[in-house]
């Protein structure tokens, strides 16, 4: 039953908290706050990822350096032309402008980097779109109809943070729908034909056999290879100087596009600021890899949920050394997981709220084990402060777990202790003096039982009964009965001299002392109960204390009690006799004092 009650503990704590931490994240302000700190965690681990260097894409940077040299910008449009003209000699893959052609130059200019443009077949102009996206700034018409083809160079949303981690790849308006230039580019450079191509909204967009991950805005997040000039960049003065062999070119896909800091085209990404044409060099490298990030939220529930179940186990059934060791190493484990995970397979698992729930399961379950240590130690104390010494209930809050209330059978030893002639001493005194005699009597008396680690049971009218061994166990229980014995009858001497000279009357006491198994533990109503000991052995302890009357003594005991004490005291063997309830005659002894 215990068993059954701690996993069901466990489950609640271990499902509740991450249900909680869930709902917490489902509110729109706090839900912004689990994202905005989630995304720092991606931005991380984008940091830790070690740098790719890659050729087949290559960057002409309009650089500070080229504008002094070319003079200022915009350039005269025949200086793209003779740009065109230097990299076809190297024969590549294909060519980008990431410049805005929507404008008319000269007629000349225009018609002649058109002428250019053509004679490539294999150039592409950028365009862009509304604030709105709902229309298409495309390049004037001469260029145009010179391209390849073009696409859109609109980044996504940028996070709650500023940065911008997507792309739309399709962007659809009024006119239809919007391709992104990484999406045109990759798509020519693996040869994919427009048919080859199907979306499927929120959830993929297919390339003959590539899937790429897309969200319900058709953006797709990009796999930074690293920082800003990961990719090579090369000045575009010097393609016109013909410092760069032609040969360099051939096979690879070229992107034109700014770098200098005064034409305003720098972005935040993970990977720190970066050009424009870099994002979407990366971009384009995320698709031709396809080195896609995954996410799945329903898996990030999962986990959620099964990070909660294991540290509420754990936190239910170890100690709490081992559950902090355990709970920080889980948690070690398990970022280092998304870490990696990322690395190598570009799988995005959340770190904030599976964290924040090993560390929130972890608070509550060991909040509720101390709360329930507490409780138990409380009514340990409250249970047993009236019946065992104070040093006694200090090792059992010590050591909850060695006591048993549920009730148990072991070997004990108990104690009765009863005032020979009582009854003629109440009749024959004022209820004022045989209350005040019995209470100094029963005080002095349960201090020797405390002295020696017994536990008092109970009160029985003028007769006092205790047990030895139990709560706390100890070997020599059956010699501490005895010596606390010796020690009451030393007690009742002291009280005798002092009775005397008050004038008050003596009284003399018997007791019986039994070793052997008993049931001992919490018994009684559900209302009341009251730490005891029954059974047969018990019952022959009261009856030891009835024959010191029958045999003139003050203390006799059992042949079991006395194959314990025979070491160390003197004793006085009397006879065999039969005990109601006994079958077997118990052969009894009188303790005369210590040996």
């Amino acid at each position: 039953m215990k068993f059954k009650s701690r996993i069901l503990k466990s489950l609640l704590i271990g499902l509740g908290v991450p249900l909680f931490i869930i709902l917490l994240s489902a509110i729109p302000s706090l839900g912004f706050l689990f994202n905005l700190f989630e995304l720092k965690t991606l931005d991380y681990r984008f940091r830790l990822k070690p740098v790719n260097p890659r050729n087949e894409v290559v960057i002409i940077a309009i650089d500070e350096e080229s504008i002094k040299r070319l003079g200022r910008w915009p350039w005269p449009r025949n200086l793209h032309a003779l740009l065109l003209d230097k990299i076809m000699e190297g024969d590549p893959k294909s060519i980008f402008f990431d410049i805005f052609f929507s404008e008319e130059s000269t007629e000349e200019m225009d018609e002649i980097l058109a002428t250019a443009i053509k004679k490539t077949g294999c150039c592409y102009l950028a365009y862009s779109l509304t604030p709105d996206k709902e229309k298409e700034c495309l390049p004037i018409t001469p260029l145009a109809k010179a391209a390849k083809g073009s696409g859109h160079v609109v980044l996504g949303k940028e996070g709650a943070d500023g940065v911008y981690r997507n792309i739309p790849l399709v962007v659809e308006h009024e006119s239809g729908l919007s391709s992104s230039i990484a999406l045109v580019l990759a798509k020519d450079y693996l040869n994919i034909r427009p048919d080859n191509t199907k979306i499927i909204p929120g959830k993929e967009l297919i390339l003959n056999k590539r899937r790429i991950p897309i969200d319900r805005k058709g953006e797709m997040m990009i796999n930074f290879i690293g920082p800003s000039l990961s990719i090579e960049h090369i000045p575009y003065h010097q393609v016109l100087e013909g410092k760069i062999s032609p040969l360099y070119f051939k096979d690879k896909l070229i992107l034109v596009g700014a770098t200098a800091p005064a034409l305003y085209d720098l972005w935040t990404t993970p990977k720190g600021s970066m050009h424009g044409v870099e994002v979407w060099a990366n971009s384009i490298l995320t698709i031709l890899d396809e080195a896609f990030i995954k996410r799945s939220d329903f898996g990030n529930l999962c986990l959620i949920l099964l990070l909660g179940v294991i540290v509420g186990f754990i936190g239910f059934y170890l100690g709490l050394i081992k559950v902090i060791l355990l709970s920080l190493f889980l948690l070690g484990s398990y970022l280092h997981y998304c870490v990696d995970l990322f690395e190598k397979q570009g799988i995005w698992i959340e770190m904030v709220r599976p964290s924040m729930c090993i560390f929130m399961t972890f608070t509550v379950t060991i909040g509720y084990r101390y709360l329930s240590e507490e409780k138990k130690k409380r009514k340990l104390r409250s249970t047993f402060q009236r019946y065992v010494s104070p040093s006694i209930v200090n090792e059992i809050m010590k050591n909850p777990d060695r006591v048993k209330l549920g009730g148990e059978r072991r070997a004990l030893t108990v104690l009765f202790c009863d005032i020979k002639g009582f009854t003629s001493l109440a009749e024959s005194h004022p209820p004022e003096e045989v209350v005040a005699l019995l209470n100094e009597f029963m005080e002095a008396m349960v201090d020797c039982i405390f002295r020696h680690d017994g536990t008092l049971d109970k009160f029985m009218g003028d007769a006092v009964m205790a047990i030895f061994g139990a709560p706390i166990y100890y070997p020599d229980h059956a010699q501490r009965a005895v010596l606390t014995a010796l020690s009451m009858l030393e007690e009742l001497e002291r009280l005798t001299q002092k009775w005397k000279k008050e004038g008050r009357q003596a009284i003399a006491i018997g007791i019986g002392i039994n070793t052997g198994e008993m049931n001992v533990g919490n018994m009684g109503s559900l209302k009341y109960t009251a730490y005891t000991a029954i059974g047969d052995n018990v019952n022959l302890g009261a009856r030891l204390e009835q024959l010191t009357r029958q045999y003139h003594t003050s203390i006799i005991i059992s042949e079991s009690t006395y194959e314990c004490v025979k070491d160390i005291v003197k004793v006085k063997p009397i006879e065999e006799v039969m005990v109601k309830g006994r079958v077997k005659p118990v052969m009894i002894y009188e303790v005369l004092g210590k040996s």
